[in-house]
């Protein structure tokens, strides 16, 4: 037992004050509480008191160096006050994990999980068309064609870049897989030429400009289906929907929020695949399952047919070869 725990006092002010000091002042490299000012450390440091100097010090370099994502969050939300839809499903994945595996050496290239999920995404658009749509200015505009983004992390997790597959609808498995693994390569080497111009803006400008720039240029381009060729934008950015997953970080449940500049009204995340009981056949067994969360636009959709759509989801997850053929080297 820790001793802190065992104690029936428990540690004092002064020592937890103490605790966090020795994470935040420590000379040392490494350690959880590295680079974050009181962040408890794992107790192999000197205590140091924590003094207001150091943590106004600390305020300050944070305040100069916000992360680009943290700074299009905090332009991105207010208090939230629209209606949208929650929804999970648990999927059986396992006979997905050897058609994905099968996939894998057709294409010659990684066919992952996400990849899937984009695609039956892109199926679950093409059955509920009005989920692939704006609303803008009180009015419903449908989009021409089902394009899915994809987020993913960057500068070792401390960012966001998204990754858009247009025509995700009839574009194979494979071609989604290419596509997704080559541009979250380039968009981690720091080559991301759609979104270069987008992003320096986005870290040059202070978050209330940033939060009028961000809501103007998603109005035209998300919106209105504009691009913005200044800042590297095309119509239409983002497509119908939103794909991100934190399963590869160990997180089994999570729901994304919608992001009102991408104007996308379909945010699905995907998490880790768990052995967990389940019951097949009136049996209890272990089975490989997977927690899809989906967040809805309630201005588009219902529950009923979000119902249905996850459904669908399912269906294609955890039967890939059943909804798109046998993987071959055609590219399914």
């Amino acid at each position: 037992m820790h001793p802190d725990l065992s104690s029936s006092r428990g540690p004092s002010r002064r020592d937890l004050l103490r605790r966090a000091g020795s994470a935040g002042t420590s000379s040392s490299d490494s350690g959880a509480g590295r680079g974050h000012p009181g962040l408890v450390s794992d107790g192999t440091e000197s205590a140091t008191p924590v003094t207001r100097a150091a943590l106004g010090a600390s305020a300050r370099r944070w305040e100069r160096h916000v992360p680009t994502v943290r700074k299009l969050a905090m332009a991105t939300w207010r208090p939230p006050g629209q209606g949208v839809i929650h929804g999970s499903v648990d999927a059986d994945v396992s006979r997905t994990l050897p058609y994905l595996e099968r996939a894998a050496a057709a294409a010659g290239r990684p066919v992952t999980l996400t990849a899937l999920v984009g695609k039956a995404v892109a199926l679950a658009l093409v059955a509920a068309p009005q989920l692939n749509a704006r609303v803008v200015a009180g009015r419903v505009r449908r989009l021409p064609t089902v394009d899915v983004s994809f987020f993913v992390d960057v500068a070792a997790g401390r960012d966001l870049s998204a990754v858009t597959v247009a025509g995700a609808d009839t574009a194979s498995l494979a071609q989604i897989a290419e596509r997704l693994g080559r541009d979250a390569a380039d968009a981690r080497a720091g080559v991301e030429p759609r979104l270069r111009s987008a992003r320096r803006l986005a870290q040059r400008l202070p978050v209330p400009l940033l939060r009028g720039a961000m809501w103007a240029a998603g109005l035209v381009t998300a919106g209105y289906g504009r691009p913005l060729p200044s800042l590297g934008l095309p119509a239409d950015p983002f497509g119908g929907a939103l794909v991100t997953s934190l399963g590869m970080h160990g997180v089994d449940v999570a729901f994304a929020p919608l992001v009102p500049f991408t104007r996308v009204a379909t945010v699905v995340l995907v998490g880790a695949v768990r052995d967990r009981p389940a019951v097949v056949d009136g049996q209890v067994v272990a089975r490989p399952l997977v927690t899809l969360t989906a967040t809805l636009d309630h201005r588009l959709i219902d529950g009923v047919e979000a119902a249905r759509l996850a459904a669908l989801l399912r269906r294609v997850v955890e039967d890939p070869e059943a909804a798109l053929g046998p993987p071959d080297e055609s590219g399914h």
